[in-house]
């Protein structure tokens, strides 16, 4: 092309990406040209600068984004004595993996001494000069780095070049599965590490006497001494490091790990309630059936709306009115689903009204029978309902299943997340305090509610994948979860909280027969007593988040909703507190709270309100509105490549952007696309109080899956 054509295809190169200059003649790249590249997000490579157009306030601005791959190729590496000229070597020291930016031959002993007291676990990897790292042996001495910040990624890694006895200490400390660790000692890795493994790993590497220890109880559960299990030890600093995804402590990373180590060999849960659960469990069933009887008898009574009543639409399937001075409702049997669980709602409503003695703080609605709704006299049209509609025959023609039930008033169908017409939000701050005890008293019954709201990857059809908060549990090397699509809209526009606390009391499930999450695309194969046990706590953080979800659609409306406003975060740390408590109180009913769970420091001191504090800024900083020029994530990732350096000190350049990575044109999402939630002191406080629970569940005397599965069938 000539030389016009050739610049006009330079500067529209240019538009697209700064990384362009690289590939423009260099006789063409301007200073007008290098700047547009160097505004980009996406520098050029600082090769691709002119030397005419460098200084030290550019080159700085480049190197602060980028990453030590681009700098990979040897002949792309920066010499020390640019470094120098240019002073370069503060904004380098920031970047993760920065000693990888250096010639290998001027990675000298001293660079490598700082490059390690940053990266402690870098001492394992390539990028050390062998012989600088053969002359310090003390680098590799200790394998546990808590403090050693990495990818999260790449906190799989073993030193496998160490001792037997060195990487069993860090089989032991981080709770690793054996399919971490390298071929040459995997026979001698104790063998509950084997069990932590997938069915092929536990196949291949347990002795036939270990196997049929398990099979005999059909359970790991309660062989906690029979296979030498280390106890939990999670440090203080793992709850209260400042990680991400690409800017991880080890001994953060690991501790999901070293939970699920803890709940694959406590003993089987039991339920302070669980009796009267399996009570439960059979008048539900005795209910469907006797509904069933009274469809094939032609038996059930029949429900005709008074011509001129005014009936509105409340969510997918119910009909709603006033009568007499309380709030009746319609709810119809949804295309698909079973008797049993259209009918268990009743049940189930019938079953807390005898049991008001449990102390419940919801409201518990009036129930007032199953009927029979004639096609014809559907009050409104089936195409009206957000929901398709079942509809049955029989001799006297087609009709539709409703289970009538009464209100006080509508604070029963006013969700959690919205305000009252004065723009309070008090009543549903309260309405969630409230679901969260019953929550917690359901789950003392062993009665567990999977779906109060709908936590997914994807809405997209067919691709509807739900999160599993708990990943560790049921995929080993998960660890943390995925992020949540949609979490402001969709994820909680259907859900079972309102104003007057929990909702739509019959969608639970039954321990130890819940199959909600171990059905789930992510989960893998794990032995069944475990896999229950794990559904429980997992069941119980969840709906923790679930509340969390309604208080964060609640108040990010509010003009001081806000990272930095310190009153903010004070009630929002307030209410993770009580929310905690109040469920371990519906749960244990011993006085146990959520302080009582989480680690001390070296002095003793409970960290609960300083895990309060510091997971109350989190997510006010990823879920607040994003404003344009604003001190927000969205705007920090704009400018700086990087989240808020108060809340995340060193994290590294991000390859990412709000519109295109948190935001859909449905709602927001809690994570990036294809990331992590970032939600991460939330995360790790509740691994821990899922490892609480576990231990105040389980019996003092031993007691295997089997010997509780057999009870709960005889029940």
């Amino acid at each position: 092309v000539d030389a016009r054509e050739y610049g006009a295809l330079c500067d529209r190169a240019l538009e697209t990406s700064g990384v362009a200059l690289e590939y423009i003649d260099r006789d063409l790249r301007t200073e007008a040209r290098v700047l547009r590249a160097l505004a980009h997000k996406h520098p050029p490579h600082i090769s691709a600068i002119p030397r005419s157009c460098m200084t030290g306030e550019r080159l700085r601005a480049v190197l602060a984004r980028s990453s030590y791959t681009e700098y990979w190729i040897g002949s792309r590496k920066l010499a020390s004595a640019f470094l120098d000229e240019w002073q370069l070597w503060d904004t380098l020291r920031r970047q993760p993996g920065w000693l990888e930016f250096l010639p290998a031959g001027e990675r000298t002993e001293a660079l490598c001494a700082q490059y390690i007291a940053q990266f402690p676990m870098e001492a394992f990897g390539v990028t050390l000069p062998t012989a600088v790292r053969d002359r310090h042996p003390e680098w590799t001495a200790d394998i546990w780095p808590g403090a050693g910040y990495l990818p999260l990624c790449l906190h799989g890694r073993i030193p496998w070049e160490r001792s037997e006895q060195a990487v069993r200490q860090f089989v032991d400390r981080s709770g690793a599965r054996l399919g971490l660790v390298p071929s040459a000692w995997k026979g001698r890795m104790p063998a509950w590490s084997a069990l932590l493994d997938c069915p092929g790993g536990q196949k291949a590497h347990l002795t036939e006497h270990d196997i049929d220890r398990v099979l005999a109880r059909g359970d790991t559960g309660g062989l906690a001494a029979a296979f030498r299990v280390p106890s939990l030890a999670v440090e203080a600093a793992a709850l209260l490091d400042p990680v991400q995804e690409e800017h991880c402590s080890l001994r953060a990373a690991w501790l999901p790990a070293q939970v699920r180590r803890q709940l694959m060999f406590c003993p089987a849960f039991q339920p302070r309630r669980q009796q009267e659960g399996w009570a439960l469990r059979r008048q539900m069933d005795q209910h469907s059936w006797a509904l069933a009887a009274q469809m094939v008898d032609q038996t059930l009574p029949a429900w005709q709306p008074v011509p001129g009543d005014c009936w509105r639409l409340q969510g997918g399937r119910t009909l709603v009115r006033e009568e007499n001075g309380r709030c009746v409702h319609m709810k119809f049997q949804r295309h698909g689903e079973t008797l049993r669980t259209f009918a268990a709602e009743e049940a189930v409503q019938r079953f807390a009204h005898r049991h008001c003695d449990y102390g419940w703080y919801s409201e518990l609605p009036e129930p007032e029978g199953i009927y029979r709704v004639a096609l014809q006299d559907l009050p409104v049209a089936a195409e009206a309902f957000g929901d398709r509609l079942a509809r049955h025959e029989d001799q006297a023609g087609g009709y539709r299943l409703a289970f009538r039930f009464t209100t006080r008033d509508h604070s029963y169908d006013t969700l959690a997340f919205e305000v009252d017409a004065e723009g309070g939000r008090e009543r549903a701050r309260e309405g969630l305090l409230r679901g969260l005890h019953d929550l917690g008293i359901w789950s003392s019954l062993g009665a567990v509610h999977t779906s109060t709201i709908q936590l997914y990857h994807q809405f997209q059809s067919g691709n509807r994948r739900p999160e599993l908060l708990l990943a560790a549990f049921f995929s080993p090397g998960a660890d943390y979860p995925g992020r949540i699509h949609l979490w402001n809209t969709e994820a909680i526009e259907q859900s079972d909280w309102g104003w007057s606390g929990l909702r739509d009391l019959g969608d639970l499930e039954f321990y130890p027969f819940i199959a909600t999450y171990m059905e789930a695309v992510d989960a893998q194969w794990v032995l069944p007593g475990y896999g229950q046990r794990a559904s429980f706590v997992n069941g119980l953080a969840q709906n923790i988040l679930a509340a969390l979800l309604h208080y964060m659609r609640l108040y990010r409306s509010h003009p001081d909703y806000h990272y930095n406003n310190g009153q903010q975060v004070g009630a929002l740390a307030d209410f993770i507190e009580r929310g905690c408590d109040t469920l371990l109180d519906g749960l244990l009913g011993d006085g146990t709270r959520l302080k009582d769970l989480l680690p001390q420091d070296s002095d003793g001191v409970a960290l609960c309100e300083r895990w309060c504090e510091k997971t109350a800024e989190e997510i006010l900083y990823w879920t607040a509105v994003q404003e344009p020029g604003g001190d927000c994530f969205s705007e920090h990732l704009d400018r700086t490549g990087r989240p808020s350096e108060r809340l995340y000190p060193g994290h590294p350049w991000l390859d990412l952007d709000y519109e295109e990575h948190f935001a859909d044109s449905a709602g927001d999402n809690l994570g990036a696309h294809g990331g992590k939630l970032p939600l991460f002191y939330l995360v790790r406080g509740l691994y821990m109080l899922a490892a609480g629970v576990a231990d105040r569940l389980a019996p003092a005397e031993d007691s295997s899956w089997l010997s509780l599965l057999r009870h709960c069938r005889l029940q």
